[in-house]
């Protein structure tokens, strides 16, 4: 809805909403009301803006008929705002307005991230199609770098990433420098000083901002939250999210004077995994192959890494399904269509937690159908399975401790008998979340911010981890 655009000559600077506020160090979670209220009032003389309600959508969203899902972790909600009913939360935008979060950071858990997208892009000339083929493409692409729990700043402490969590903050989304010059100032005079900084690429891809037609880009946010502490406190978070999510408007037509293109963080710290990882993983793979041998037939796949380089996906017109600066994204597995209950994958890799160079992993079964996950694991499911599979019981056992680091595990409908193995759910008359025996299976593998760089892992840094789909003979 439109909120008022009353002019308030100097009221914010007189401080007529009493409001002037609290000290930014003072602020805290029960204010958010206040501090949006504040903010909008301030903004009300330059600015019209514009409310949406934000919403963490369920996985089960993804299985209704017709729908598809860029490939969801089903351990990881996923939320955006509902700027239009349905899944395609985006709107255009023009090239001085905003988008902005106030709101409370989630309660504490491994991971949480926004990530800024451009959502569609409309084609007079489709790259690579026949001359004269024009049309609009869903992208997903991401524009910056994501602010997560190590990057924000929050009213929990003037260092970014410390006290990270259930604190106040704010999020600045737009194109313009004058835009979020003004915006930011706002804050200032509210003694707010948790603001941060997502800048759009406005010459860099370049953007194709506007609202008057069909040619415009279209633009979301998406926010990431993994493995809470505490599983209630997350899904409270979830039910009802304390996050204001506002689009913002100048009431005066001006030309752009456009922010510099982003500057990314480099993944890699020069620092590889140790080379006997990479040997005990290939004994393991040979002892697990030699021991299904007389049942299954073994094929190994390929892996699919994901993550792309920046602006690939406009500029090609294909989907980047929400690709994470702050995450290695492996696609391991394409429609494989078991043909017995007992058909299985076998995974066996690096716990790269371990080795420091992730704070966490996750593998996810997921139903290709949908392009949504149904079941997945971390690095704690994954701890101490690869000595389960490789029946080590003793730490005197000279492969214990590269073991330790490894982990090794099947997926099945039918996991009898299997030391390690994840049960590959089928949907039920209540629950649709499953893949119906006979559809194709996909799997897929994250690996998220290395400690040290605060980004993604470098792939070549990596001891990567090997799939095989096993097939009964």
């Amino acid at each position: 809805m439109k909120r008022g655009i009353a002019q308030f000559a100097a009221a914010v600077s007189a401080g007529v909403m009493g409001i002037a506020g609290p000290a930014s160090a003072s602020w805290n979670a029960s204010q958010l009301n206040q501090l949006v209220n504040g903010f909008e009032t301030g903004v009300a003389p330059k600015y019209a803006v514009t409310s949406y309600p934000f919403e963490f959508f369920s996985l089960a969203s993804c299985y209704q008929p017709g729908v598809q899902c860029p490939f969801l972790n089903p351990d990881g909600p996923y939320g955006q705002p509902q700027i239009n009913d349905s899944l395609q939360y985006a709107t255009q935008m023009g090239s001085t307005e905003a988008l902005v979060m106030i709101m409370e950071t989630p309660p504490p858990m491994l991971y949480y991230g926004v990530t800024p997208y451009i959502y569609t892009r409309y084609y007079s000339q489709l790259p690579g199609a026949p001359t004269g083929t024009s049309g609009t493409r869903e992208l997903l692409e991401s524009l910056d770098d994501t602010l997560d729990m190590v990057d924000l700043k929050t009213t929990g402490s003037s260092t970014p990433g410390v006290n990270s969590f259930s604190q106040l903050t704010a999020i600045i989304m737009t194109a313009d420098k004058t835009t979020y010059t003004e915006l930011a100032q706002v804050f200032t005079t509210l003694h707010f000083g948790a603001v941060n900084q997502l800048d759009l690429p406005y010459k860099g891809v370049p953007l194709k901002m506007g609202t008057t037609g069909p040619q415009y880009d279209t633009y979301t946010v998406e926010m990431r939250l993994a493995y809470p502490t505490d599983a209630t406190a997350m899904q409270n978070y979830i039910n009802a999210p304390p996050i204001a999510f506002l689009r913002l408007t100048p009431l005066a037509t001006r030309s752009i004077s456009a922010l510099p293109a982003p500057t990314y963080k480099v993944p890699g710290d020069g620092a590889s995994e140790e080379p006997a990882l990479q040997t005990a993983r290939d004994a393991l793979v040979s002892q697990l192959l030699t021991h299904y041998g007389s049942q299954y037939t073994a094929a190994e796949q390929t892996l699919k890494i994901t993550q792309t380089q920046n602006y690939v996906c406009v500029t090609k017109a294909i989907n980047c399904n929400g690709d994470n600066s702050d995450a290695i994204y492996s696609h391991d597995d394409d429609n494989w269509v078991p043909k017995t209950l007992q058909d299985k994958l076998l995974i066996v890799g690096v716990n790269h937690v371990d080795t420091g160079k992730a704070t966490y992993i996750s593998h996810s079964i997921l139903n290709e159908t949908h392009q949504a996950g149904v079941e997945a694991v971390n690095q704690e499911w994954l701890a101490g399975s690869a000595l389960k599979m490789a029946g080590i019981t003793s730490t005197s056992d000279p492969r214990y401790a590269t073991y330790s680091q490894l982990y090794a595990f099947t997926a099945a409908y039918d996991c009898t008998g299997e030391p390690v193995c994840l049960v590959i759910p089928q949907p039920t008359s209540t629950n649709p979340v499953g893949i119906t025996f006979g559809d194709t299976i996909g799997e897929s593998f994250r690996d998220y911010v290395e400690p040290d760089t605060k980004t993604r892992p470098a792939v070549s840094e990596l001891i990567m981890h090997r799939v095989f789909t096993l097939t009964k003979k």
